[in-house]
């Protein structure tokens, strides 16, 4: 409805009636109309102030006219100079202009131009003379000129052109009143930058194509240079494109300048004109026909790319992603436009890394404990041997390495090497660091998918067999098992199963209450039945849970041949070489581990309530870590009871050297994570997800038994009653007369 409205016909004619058209330096006479039918207004101000009597446009228009012109004694007449009569020319098809006694000025749909004649063609007196035509190519006759910045002409007809391309008034009345232009003159330097600069204004020299020649070869090739803007610091390419002719001996380079029109035409010229000032053989250069209009559309790709002029040459600027379209789309040449060349030895090189990083692993040895690793991205990228701290504290998708060099980064790999660097100590690619299988065995768990191993097939098959990979196997359960497990315990003994073939040591972090010594029964059990364990496995739990653990061996597992370490009486007899399971406590592990333990190896090391081992300097700790055997396993519903070291000298107890170094652990999990970054809690879960597994009581609710309560009452004797009573009188005094002083 708005629309209707502003687009509605006018209520009232309005129109400018002007005695004259104003030359420079001269003034005219305007009277303002306004009316419709028999109603006339003479005052424009009125006008203005009522919104029904004329339409929007015209009111702007109106306001405009009655800014740029002096007001007469009359409401309505006002007086108007020479440019201000330029300056409302552009709104003459909203408001008419009247010229009294010749008409009313009608704008050309077309545009007027400037255009070269040639004259004596053929010739050493051949000259271009300039003319103003309109589109039909018809002379322009008693042309008055107007406007400032966008040159407007008045024709003997009162036809109104606009001169294109765009020239200001003083640029087109001195070109058209300046003497012809001799050819024999474009031999001189100064004439040919004139005859260039003319060109670039848009002066039309098609005049000059019937003495025009083509080049033997002509080739527009396309340069890049790559900086760093100073304020931004962002990656800036700066583009020129120039154009290669080449004819007999002759050979020149002509940029293609990112503003004004392109000439269509190079002269070729002797260099020693340009020297001697007078000179008995001249003759009319050569005239070599561009490839202009390929010119142009070479620039106009540059400007769909984003690029604008440059600020201190004649060539083109791209900053940002602007500079990555065009680098990339020269990177693929499918995507440039044919004709245009690029110049190989002036673009820079575009490294786009690989989608995931590269792990380089080697060792000497077929079973290694340790192994030498370093990270690579790309081989274009390895080769640079540039500094990872570039791209991991990059914030843009471009890394310039040099002027030459720039490297392409997505915020994944990105991601991908801040983390692997932080967890190896990588600095640069293929910058080898000595480290432990388990940490590397680890890594490939827990991010299998997301890198790539490069080693030796040898090598790479020994690393394959700590993948903790669940089969079907790993969930056979023991014959000997007389309870049936709930489906949450069978998937731990599986994963404990998977743990054991794998080499990796493993953390069951279950909340208390879920069973996790029936799980390791049930999977110590399980070893046994299978062969798999021909050695006993050793028990390490505070002193009080010591008969639990075998009081839920023979209830649930009644074939396994269990032990106590404990007490006065235990001696190294033959019991303990025959037994399935030893069960020992810290203290006792403590004080008999140089004396008794140390020489024994274990199938399995079960340390229960593993928090006993959260301190590397105890000598739980210690004594822990130094027993011999083929597997450990930790047990905890408290993996982090005071810090998140904790839970890295745990599992450092259960596989030295996991987590790599307590440094570079604290430097990437415990301060992000304390300073309450999700990105470090979320990092870590995926790191030690296939070596530790926790269930709380509520994730597993629905496969638990009813809770059980049973009320049982006892009652006091006498003397037990009369001490309760006691100490509540005692404590009722105490309490009432701190509430007395308190008030």
């Amino acid at each position: 409805l708005r629309l209707s409205d502003e687009c509605r016909p006018s209520p009232s004619r309005i129109w400018f009636s002007f005695n004259k058209l104003p030359k420079a330096q001269e003034v005219c006479h305007v009277r303002v109309h306004i009316g419709g039918g028999n109603t006339s207004i003479g005052d424009p101000y009125e006008a203005i102030a009522n919104n029904s009597l004329i339409l929007a446009r015209e009111q702007k228009v109106l306001e405009l006219f009655l800014k740029t012109a002096k007001p007469q004694k009359s409401k309505c007449e006002f007086s108007l100079d020479h440019i201000g009569f330029g300056s409302l020319l552009p709104y003459c098809s909203v408001i008419p202009f009247e010229i009294v006694g010749s008409g009313v000025i009608n704008p050309a749909p077309q545009h007027a131009c400037l255009k070269g004649r040639l004259r004596n063609p053929q010739t050493n007196e051949a000259f271009i003379e300039f003319e103003l035509v309109n589109s039909e190519g018809i002379p322009i006759k008693e042309a008055l000129f107007f406007g400032d910045v966008n040159a407007y002409v008045i024709d003997e007809n009162l036809k109104l052109y606009l001169i294109t391309p765009n020239l200001t008034q003083s640029e087109a009345q001195a070109i058209l009143n300046s003497p012809p232009l001799p050819l024999l003159g474009l031999c001189h330097k100064e004439s040919r930058q004139m005859f260039y600069t003319l060109s670039r204004l848009g002066i039309d020299f098609s005049c000059l194509d019937e003495v025009a020649v083509h080049p033997q070869s002509s080739q527009i090739v396309l340069r890049l240079i790559l900086t760093l803007d100073d304020l931004s610091k962002k990656m800036c390419a700066r583009a020129h494109l120039v154009t290669e002719i080449t004819d007999g001996d002759f050979s020149d380079e002509v940029e293609v300048k990112s503003t004004g029109s392109v000439p269509s035409l190079h002269i070729l010229a002797p260099a020693d004109l340009d020297e001697e000032r007078f000179v008995d053989d001249i003759a009319i250069p050569k005239l070599l026909i561009r490839p202009h209009q390929e010119e142009q559309l070479a620039r106009d790709f540059l400007y769909h790319l984003g690029a604008g002029p440059a600020r201190l040459h004649d060539g083109f600027e791209l900053t940002g992603d602007d500079a990555l379209s065009l680098l990339r789309s020269i990177s693929h040449k499918d995507q440039m436009p044919p004709f245009i060349k690029l110049d190989d030895n002036a673009r820079p090189s575009i490294i786009e890394l690989s989608q995931k990083a590269t792990l380089h692993i080697k060792a000497e040895d077929q079973k290694p404990k340790r192994v030498q690793v370093a990270l690579g991205l790309s081989p274009e990228f390895d080769q640079t041997n540039v500094d990872f701290s570039l791209l991991v504290q990059a914030k843009d998708s471009i890394v310039v390495i040099d002027s030459d060099t720039l490297v392409v980064i997505n915020p994944e790999i990105q991601a991908r090497v801040k983390y692997l660097c932080d967890m190896l100590g990588f600095l640069r690619p293929l910058d080898y660091k000595n480290k432990s299988v388990a940490q590397i065995a680890l890594l490939l768990n827990s991010f299998r998918d997301d890198i790539i191993i490069e080693a030796e097939p040898e090598l790479l098959a020994y690393l394959e067999n700590f993948s903790i990979k669940e089969d079907e196997n790993d969930r056979i359960l023991p014959k000997g098992l007389v309870t049936t497990l709930r489906p949450y315990q069978h998937d731990a003994v599986a994963w404990l199963s998977a743990l054991n073939r794998s080499g990796l040591g493993g953390l069951l972090g279950d909340e208390m209450g879920l069973g996790k010594t029936l799980m390791v029964l049930t999977h110590l059990a399980r070893l046994k039945e299978l062969g798999q364990s021909r050695k006993p496995a050793l028990v390490v739990c505070p002193t009080s849970v010591i008969d639990v653990w075998k009081e839920e061996a023979r209830i649930h597992l009644p074939d396994l041949e269990v032990i106590k370490w404990h007490g006065p009486e235990r001696s190294l007899d033959s019991k303990i070489t025959d037994a399935d399971i030893v069960i020992t406590s810290y203290a006792i592990l403590r004080r008999d581990f140089d004396t008794k333990l140390k020489p024994l190896t274990f199938s399995t090391l079960v340390l229960d309530e593993a928090q006993y081992v959260r301190n590397q300097q105890t000598d739980s700790f210690k004594s822990a870590k130094a027993i011999k055997c083929d597997h450990r396993i930790a047990l905890t519903g408290t993996p982090i009871e005071n810090h998140l070291t904790d839970l890295y000298n745990i599992l450092d107890c259960v596989e030295d050297g996991i987590l790599g170094s307590k440094s570079s652990f604290e430097r990437q999990f415990v301060t992000p994570i304390e300073a309450g970054l999700p990105q470090g809690a979320f990092n870590l879960k995926m790191l030690i997800a296939p070596i530790v597994t926790r269930r709380r009581k509520a994730e597993v609710e629905s496969e638990l038994p009813p809770k059980i309560e049973n009320i049982v009452h006892c009652p006091m004797s006498q003397k037990q009653r009369e001490l309760y009573s006691k100490y509540i009188r005692s404590m009722s005094g105490t309490i009432l007369a701190n509430i007395a002083s308190d008030a």
